[in-house]
C-alpha cells in the first residue's frame, strides 16, 4: 500500500487534528471526511450530557481504533442494510451494499411469483 504524502496529511490536519488518523485506513480525504462525521455525531448522541473534554478524549480514542484497521460498523456499533439498521460487534459479519442488492432483488422476484394472478393456470 503506497504512503500517504506528506501534504494530503497536512491538508487533512488543516481541517481537523483527528482527520490523519482516519485517513490512514480510509487512504481518501473524503471517505476520512466522512468517517470522521460519523464518528463525530455517535459521540454527540451516545454523550450528549457530557462536557466537551470528555467528548473530545472519546472521539480521539475512536479515531485510534480506526487508525489501526478497526472496522467503522464495530466502532459505531451499527450498520444500515435497507431500511434496517444491523447491530454489529466482533464477530458480527458486517453486511455489505451488494447484500442489499441481491436481497432486495430476490425478494421483489419471489413477491411477484407470489402474488401472480397467473399461478395454477
Amino acid at each position: 500500500m503506497p504512503r500517504l504524502s506528506h501534504a494530503l496529511l497536512r491538508r487533512a490536519y488543516n481541517i481537523s487534528p483527528l482527520l490523519p488518523l482516519v485517513l490512514r485506513e480510509t487512504r481518501s480525504l473524503s471517505s476520512a471526511i466522512n468517517e470522521l462525521r460519523w464518528l463525530r455525531e455517535h459521540v454527540d448522541k451516545t454523550m450528549s450530557h457530557r462536557v466537551p473534554s470528555q467528548k473530545w478524549r472519546t472521539l480521539l480514542k475512536l479515531c485510534q481504533r480506526r487508525a489501526i484497521g478497526e472496522p467503522l460498523q464495530y466502532i459505531l456499533g451499527t450498520q444500515p442494510f435497507g431500511e434496517l439498521e444491523i447491530q454489529c460487534q466482533p464477530g458480527v459479519l458486517i453486511p455489505r451494499n451488494r447484500g442489499i442488492h441481491n436481497t432486495s432483488s430476490k425478494t421483489s422476484y419471489q413477491s411477484k411469483a407470489f402474488f401472480s394472478p397467473n399461478i395454477g393456470k
